[in-house]
């Protein structure tokens, strides 16, 4: 059986983001999907790492980040690998 995952992105504890993330979820039989969480991602060095997680595991990333560095970097990190991606908080 093939799996799905989900990966859910925030700069702080991220709540807001696994929030609409189980929303969303409740759709969708659980069996398939795989949730993966990264909380307090601080750098950007972090942000480029999970991308590229993302994409070896072609998962969909939900991110809440504030720090303007912090998207920017989401934002051309995941346009450069191909990996989809949404700004909850946009």
């Amino acid at each position: 059986m093939e799996h799905y995952y989900i990966y859910v992105v925030s700069d702080s504890i991220g709540e807001t983001a696994e929030v609409v993330v189980k929303a969303v979820l409740s759709q969708f039989d659980r069996e398939l999907l795989k949730l993966k969480r990264f909380h307090r991602v601080d750098n950007e060095g972090k942000i480029c790492q999970i991308v590229n997680e993302a994409a070896a595991d072609n998962a969909v990333i939900f991110y809440t980040l504030a720090t303007p560095e912090l998207k920017t970097r989401m934002r051309d990190e995941v346009e450069k690998s191909g990996v989809n991606a949404v700004d909850v908080l946009t």
